[in-house]
């Protein structure tokens, strides 16, 4: 492996013969795999495999709070119709470049959410049927 310094604030990496690889170690610390000018600590122009990746986040315990104002369903449910994706998701019209920690923030906000929604739900259902159970009872009194 042999280095070549072009300037103070990029170093080139080259292996073996060939001078076409672009990889770059600048002196401020990014790194470009692929890429000549690299603008993030490390930037890749192609295909990433790794067998884990951590993204740190900050979690949404928020949502669960009782004095968090959850949106009722059916507004809910008018929002992601009319703008056809989950709140804190960007669409899918176009490429887009995210921050994963976001992405994964913004699912994990929804995921609560439905939580949430599912208590809502589960609530209604056992008072429908307490309410069904009670109506039972009266027609089976009245059929006496």
């Amino acid at each position: 492996m042999r280095a070549n310094v072009f300037n103070e604030d990029v170093l080139f990496l080259f292996f073996q013969d060939t001078e076409k690889c672009k990889n770059y170690l600048r002196d401020d610390g990014k790194v470009g795999i692929g890429c000549s000018n690299p603008q993030y600590k490390l930037e890749v122009d192609g295909t990433i495999r790794a067998k884990e990746v951590r993204v740190k986040i900050q979690g949404c315990d928020f949502v669960l709070d009782k004095a968090y104002a959850l949106m009722p369903l059916n507004e809910r449910k008018q929002k992601v119709l009319k703008e056809k994706h989950l709140p804190n998701i960007p669409n899918a019209e176009g490429e887009k470049e995210m921050n994963s920690g976001e992405l994964i923030r913004g699912l994990w906000q929804n995921v609560e959410e439905h939580e949430l929604y599912l208590y809502e739900l589960y609530e209604k259902i056992q008072q429908l049927e307490r309410e069904n159970m009670i109506l039972k009872q009266k027609i089976e009194e009245m059929k006496k």
